[in-house]
C-alpha cells in the first residue's frame, strides 16, 4: 500500500526515470490520487516490485488503521484479519520474509 511520504521535503538521491542512474530529487508530499498513484507506478516500474500494490485514500485511512508509516509488510486473511505485520521500515520492509511466510501458510 503506498501511503503519504515519509521524508516529504527532503532531497534525497532517487532513480532516474530510466532507471539507469541517481539523481537529487526533493520529494514533495503527495496530497492527491493522481500523484499518490503515478508515485507508486514509477516505484513498481523501477524497483521491479512483482507484488500487488495499490494507493492509500487522500484520507490516509488505511495508514491511521493499520499503523504503515513509514512502510511495512502485512498479510490481511480474506476475512480482514492482520495475518502478518511485518516491522516499520525502510529497515523493516523485508520481502523475503513474506515470500518465506507465503510459502509455509499458503497452500
Amino acid at each position: 500500500m503506498y501511503i503519504a511520504e515519509a521524508h516529504p521535503g527532503a532531497i534525497l538521491e532517487v532513480p532516474t526515470e530510466d532507471g539507469v542512474g541517481r539523481e537529487l530529487r526533493v520529494i514533495p508530499q503527495a496530497t492527491t490520487e493522481p500523484v499518490l498513484l503515478a508515485n507508486l507506478k514509477r516505484l513498481v516500474r523501477l524497483s521491479g516490485i512483482t507484488i500487488p500494490a495499490a494507493i492509500d485514500t487522500d484520507t490516509q485511512s488505511l495508514n491511521e488503521d493499520y499503523a504503515a508509516y513509514p512502510n511495512r509488510i502485512y498479510v490481511i486473511t480474506p476475512d480482514g484479519k492482520i495475518a502478518l505485520k511485518g516491522a516499520p521500515g525502510p529497515t523493516g520492509f523485508v520481502v523475503p520474509d513474506l515470500a518465506n511466510w507465503l510459502q509455509e501458510h499458503v497452500k
